[in-house]
């Protein structure tokens, strides 16, 4: 599958210029030559629109015009109509950072009015600055969620995917769930599910090492893989559709593109 030039940037492996060829990027080639390959004949992200497919290949050469910039202002929160901004009421929102994607999750959870369960990873070693990169998970019957982990890649659970959850198993002597029941999205799951379902699966608490800085060893935190799925970030899901943006944060992240500007790029994301 060939990838897309990196906006702003060059590619990692290029044969033409061997002296970038250092130990890792040799060690990607060879990893890429060894997989599996895909080829794609088209661009098949909004083939039908012809004039967002230019301005996606503008922003990609950082050549975006004032013509760009006033086509994506059409999509502004200001200028579309309150119906149309309700019609997106349960849309998956898309954020610049992980904090702001664990407060509207939150929000989303709180506002619900569903009986939740608020659950904290546990860790080997106690250590605030480690705790601090971890978020709780809000956990309710019927909250939206995405998976954090590929559990089963060949069944189609991996990162990413996405479902509600269905139930919170308990043994009669805990606190917390012994698992969880979560209804997958259609067209995601290729196994058997629970009760005789195709879409019910058990999700348990799993164990990931992680390297603590201040005490200079490794520990472990448990957690379920999985996070609420009403917010994610553009990192997660890439930046494909861009709707009731924040005008000033988006106006002046297209000029920094405009600009050419790596710096002011990272600068306006930064304040978002």
């Amino acid at each position: 599958m060939s990838q897309l030039l990196p906006v702003g940037d060059v590619a990692l492996f290029v044969e033409k210029n061997p002296e970038r060829h250092d130990e890792l990027t040799l060690e990607g080639l060879d990893i890429y030559q060894t997989s599996i390959k895909v080829n794609i004949n088209g661009n098949y992200r909004c083939r039908t629109d012809n004039v967002y497919l230019e301005l996606l290949q503008n922003v990609r050469n950082r050549s975006i015009t004032p013509k760009d910039i006033e086509l994506l202002e059409t999509r502004l929160d200001d200028v579309v109509d309150d119906v149309e901004i309700n019609s997106f009421a349960s849309a998956l929102r898309i954020f610049g950072s992980t904090y702001l994607c664990e407060k509207y999750n939150a929000f989303r959870a709180s506002e619900s009015g569903t009986p939740m369960l608020y659950l904290k990873p546990s860790f080997s070693v106690h250590c605030p600055d480690c705790e601090e990169k971890y978020y709780p998970l809000y956990l309710g019957v019927g909250f939206k969620i995405s998976v954090t982990k590929n559990l089963g890649t060949k069944l189609g659970i991996t990162n990413g995917t996405t479902g509600t959850i269905h139930s919170l198993v308990y043994k009669t002597s805990e606190q917390e769930p012994s698992f969880l029941v979560i209804k997958v999205d259609p067209g995601q799951y290729r196994g058997k599910g629970l009760l005789n379902s195709t879409d019910l699966i058990p999700i348990f608490k799993e164990r990931n090492v992680d390297w603590c800085k201040h005490k200079q060893e490794f520990i472990t935190v448990t957690e379920y893989p999985l996070k609420l799925g009403y917010a994610l970030t553009y990192h997660k899901v890439g930046i494909n559709i861009i709707l009731l943006a924040h005008k000033l944060y988006f106006y002046n992240l297209m000029q920094a593109c405009y600009k050419g500007s790596r710096n002011d790029i990272e600068s306006e994301r930064n304040q978002f």
